[in-house]
């Protein structure tokens, strides 16, 4: 144990100034269920023959706001738009949202040290980031303005995309193992901001505006997934479509006693080449506005305004459109280390380092802690206090439960989330089910920690 503890202290003083946020930190230790293989190829959750079917997982985060926060009465105790947004509004308003549906699955152990795994899944996220005067501007009538000219910087970029994964864990010997996985990814919709930086000067208390652009926005396929009516035509689209895209993962675990390290580069050399069905939206150079008196928005009739507000937009963006855009999507690399400690034969400690870097959400720092008890061959409980999205107050917990041959299985990084998903800045999930065999067709419940390969308990 105290090997354990100056191990884990000596990769958290090397590693964690160059580590990045973490998506999902409980599901690395959950390693009986095949879906912490997705975040080290070379985790064996199980010799046997396992079905993936239909899971989800979600996540949301804003470092600016709550959703409480946002959608607070005003000083009247009614939800003016105008009232309420004027104390909200922050210098930078970011939003994050990522999902994943898994469709379905098979891990199937070839021999004693192969096994093969084959899965679908569809992935999105979506990420906002405004800047503060760009929502005063529009949603409050604030006159500090004139005369300023203001640098503003808002970016908006989120797509759809289906991932094709084939891997396989060999056991090198009762110690080691080795993962790899190929990823194919076909961009289904996106939207990308390649410029989003503009200087904006209110010239007179009539809002008259000079504006110099330097606006680029690309879409894909966004039409296109409209017009999508029947399921066949979904999983063409998603499958085979011409935004074709590449990554791989590779990992390794190594067991010394009760002592587990794994190692795990996931989406390395990632990326979605965009050209299907694309449109650019441009605007540069210096455009004028000649007044806001007839583009007043009517806050509790948005209707009314509506014409009104897209014509003058238009006048002072003016954007010019072309087809057929080129977008290289690069899927940011994700970085896992981490060791476990097996105390007893039900129970186990880990902790986690990991590191992202995105272009949209940029870098940032997590690490975690995990505690986990088998209560019996059927049921496993597990709980994780982190460091995440800057935030020191991540308390994670994972429920796996096995009914005959359906294993069932719940994981969060904010167990308070889940209850309370208006009152927090982060919040997470993981929920999904598989079905497992035996070669002779009879379910047996995995044991704690099949990847550790302990002997002697």
């Amino acid at each position: 144990m105290r090997k354990f503890i100056l191990l884990t202290g000596i990769t958290l003083t090397f590693l964690l100034p160059r580590l990045y946020a973490q998506q999902e930190q409980s599901l690395h230790f959950v390693n009986n269920i095949w879906q912490s293989n997705m975040t080290n190829p070379a985790i064996k959750s199980s010799n046997k023959i396992q079905l993936l079917l239909p899971g989800i997982y979600y996540s949301t985060h804003s470092p600016d706001f709550t959703l409480r926060e946002l959608l607070k009465t005003g000083e009247a105790g009614n939800l003016n738009l105008s009232e309420v947004t004027k104390n909200r509004i922050q210098p930078r308003n970011r939003l994050n949202a990522h999902a994943n549906i898994m469709s379905l699955g098979l891990s199937y152990p070839v021999s004693k040290k192969l096994t093969l795994s084959l899965y679908q899944t569809t992935n999105s996220h979506f990420s906002l980031d405004l800047d503060g005067d760009v929502l005063k501007l529009v949603l409050v009538d604030n006159i500090d303005y004139v005369g300023k000219t203001l640098n503003l910087h808002s970016q908006m970029n989120g797509s759809i995309y289906s991932e094709i994964g084939f891997g396989g864990v060999y056991s090198v010997n009762d110690k080691i193992n080795i993962g790899v996985r190929l990823k194919s990814l076909n961009g289904i919709s996106g939207i990308f901001t390649v410029g989003g930086e503009s200087r904006l000067t209110l010239l007179n208390t009539d809002y008259a505006m000079k504006m110099n652009n330097n606006m680029n926005i690309v879409t894909y396929s966004i039409p296109q997934v409209k017009e999508i009516n029947t399921p066949k035509e979904a999983f063409n689209e998603s499958l085979f479509g011409k935004n074709r895209g590449y990554a791989f993962d590779v990992g390794t675990t190594m067991t010394f006693g009760r002592l587990n390290f794994a190692l795990s580069f996931v989406d390395v050399a990632g990326f979605i080449r965009w050209k299907d069905e694309g449109k650019r939206y441009a605007s540069f150079g210096d455009q004028y506005f000649k007044g806001i008196n007839s583009f007043k928005i009517s806050l509790e009739n948005p209707s009314s305004s509506k014409s009104t507000l897209k014509d003058n937009l238009k006048e002072i963006i003016d954007f010019e459109e072309t087809d057929n855009p080129r977008y290289i999507e690069k899927i940011p690399v994700k970085f896992y280390l981490s060791s476990t400690y097996q105390l007893t034969t039900k129970l186990v400690v880990g902790a986690l380092v990991y590191q992202e870097e995105s272009r949209y959400s940029g870098i940032q720092k997590g690490f975690a802690f995990n505690t986990t008890y088998k209560f019996m061959e059927s049921l496993q409980l597990g709980s994780t206090f982190g460091y995440r999205n800057g935030r020191l107050n991540n308390w994670g917990m994972h429920l796996v439960t096995q009914l005959g041959p359906v294993q069932l299985f719940g994981v969060t990084d904010n167990i308070i989330s889940v209850f309370r998903p208006y009152a927090t800045k982060s919040a997470n999930g993981r929920v999904g089910l598989n079905i497992i065999f035996n070669r002779s067709g009879r379910a047996k419940p995995p044991s704690l920690h099949n990847s550790l390969n302990i002997k002697g308990f």
